[in-house]
């Protein structure tokens, strides 16, 4: 093989710019439908529950990670990429609660309901059918948890009194309020949250601009380092 990259090693071609940006559109899309279907799934689905859509989108978000971190710079260490990928492996999900966090702190509104009718949904949080003050009905569900006997969300009963937090851009469906949600208190909690979520999106579009600008992949590197050694080898042994 000739070697046209100015060192010692033989030339292997890599992955082609037009290649590299479909690859991080692809990336950044499948993210973000990966986010969305965990925070839109419909309440028929479960709130908080893992859907269908959600599943499928979180192993392609899984491969094409994979295929993203390979092609950072080649100067990048293995075990950079290593710590990068173990820190984006649950990014949609650090998103999603970034989004439930945040959006619901500062956007969503306290308020009072009456619960109309609530059913189950075994380990996800109850469906509930709230009327609000204005007199319209909206389904959303409960956060209410209880400790006894062991953890569990507890399904309110029909009339019930509840704080909920209503989203007026309907964003959201509402859902029971904590003691401190969209509260002073409960925005600095809400700022917290979102932090692994914003830190995720930070290192990836840092590995983003690495695949868009670098000269030469780690994968690229890798396969002419084995290669080399591979021939080396082979002379060694005639």
């Amino acid at each position: 093989m000739v070697d046209t990259s100015g060192d010692d090693l033989p030339y292997i071609s890599g992955m082609r710019l037009r290649s590299r940006v479909l690859l991080v559109v692809l990336t950044w899309a499948v993210l973000l439908g990966a986010s969305a279907a965990l925070v839109f799934p419909g309440l028929d689905v479960g709130v908080l529950d893992v859907n269908p859509l959600a599943v499928v989108l979180g192993g392609v978000w899984l491969v094409l990670l994979v295929a993203l971190l390979i092609q950072v710079s080649h100067r990048w260490r293995p075990f950079v990429i290593g710590i990068i990928f173990m820190a984006l492996v649950l990014l949609p999900g650090f998103v999603t609660m970034g989004v439930l966090s945040g959006y619901g702190q500062f956007a969503m509104q306290r308020s009072e309901a009456t619960v109309v009718e609530a059913r189950s949904r075994g380990s996800q949080p109850p469906s509930v059918l709230f009327e609000l003050e204005d007199g319209s009905r909206e389904r959303g569900y409960s956060t209410a948890m209880s400790s006894r006997p062991h953890s569990s969300y507890i399904v309110p009963a029909p009339g019930t009194r509840a704080t909920v937090l209503t989203d007026p851009a309907g964003v959201l469906p509402p859902r029971t309020a904590g003691a401190e949600e969209a509260t002073d208190a409960g925005r600095v909690e809400g700022v917290a949250l979102t932090l692994p979520s914003l830190v995720g999106l930070a290192l990836l579009a840092v590995a983003t601009v690495s695949v868009l600008t670098r000269r030469e992949s780690f994968v690229t590197r890798t396969a002419r380092e084995e290669e080399a050694r591979r021939v080396a080898g082979r002379q060694t042994g005639t």
